[in-house]
């Protein structure tokens, strides 16, 4: 139980050094990442009393957000994977109100997950315009894997992509879950969402580095996702390959480029 609430505690989930951070110190500049995520679990269940999720997995945490004490943002980035999220909205809304109260000048990014178009998961894609409506910026950075993972060639890229690229391989049940190369692209797609700035040419020599974070230890990594049937991955071929990264670049600004989003839902 208090192993539980110290994960939920704010504290410990300070100070994130992955690799949106190290995107950011590459520029020189250092911010601070709080990562307030939770396996497993849709954005509804942060506001609840008693977190369905948690109750039902009896972790004896049912409040999140009152664990989250310091609410002064300048950016919120949220994201959700769920079929069953049937009110994206009105939890989107929420969240805007919940930070805004505290900051109002505060600024949003919607995180857009290959699973939600490998499921073709239709309650959040076609509302993407509609939280864009309200000042949420989209960040589709799922669109890109998709697409590579359904025949798009990588400018420039000799690698052939598979699932394994981009997915974890630890058990029958995964298919979605990104792996340090899918991190990656999330990091970057963000970061370029945000600023402005173009991908082509960003940093990535951090992406193996276990002196900035131990999360990046590659082989570890492997060792630990990637062991269900036999599985094998080539995404640090791809890290370690300046061709693939720089095409893999090149296709974020081409999606973020088209905001494809403002087309979902809509007629062919």
């Amino acid at each position: 139980m208090e192993d539980a609430k110290r994960i939920c505690e704010q504290q410990p989930r300070e100070n994130d050094r992955g690799y949106f951070y190290q995107i950011c110190a590459s520029h020189g500049v250092d911010v601070s990442v709080t990562n307030w995520t939770f396996g497993g679990h849709q954005l509804f269940e942060i506001f609840e009393e008693e977190c369905p999720y948690c109750k039902r997995k009896d972790r004896g945490i049912y409040n999140h957000m009152s664990y989250l004490k310091d609410r002064y943002y300048d950016y919120v980035i949220f994201s959700e994977g769920s079929h069953k999220q049937t009110n994206f909205l009105e939890i989107t809304d929420e969240i805007m109100r919940t930070f805004r109260a505290v900051n109002p000048n505060v600024k949003f990014v919607y995180l857009c997950h290959l699973r939600q178009h490998m499921k073709n998961l239709t309650n959040v894609l076609y509302n993407l315009k509609e939280i864009e409506k309200k000042g949420v910026i989209i960040c589709d950075w799922g669109k890109v894997l998709f697409d590579i993972l359904n025949g798009k060639k990588v400018p420039g890229g000799s690698e052939n992509y598979d699932n394994n690229s981009f997915i974890i391989s630890q058990s029958e049940s995964d298919g979605h879950h990104g792996n340090l190369l899918s991190g990656y692209i999330t990091a970057l797609a963000t970061y370029c969402a945000i600023t402005g700035k173009p991908a082509a040419g960003q940093d990535y020599s951090f992406y193996n580095d276990a002196s900035k974070n131990p999360a990046f230890d590659v082989a570890a990594y492997k060792n630990k996702y990637y062991c269900y049937g036999n599985c094998e991955t080539n995404f640090d071929k791809i890290f370690d390959s300046p061709g693939e990264m720089l095409g893999l670049q090149k296709l974020v600004d081409e999606t973020l480029a088209q905001e494809q989003w403002r087309c979902y839902g809509e007629e062919k």
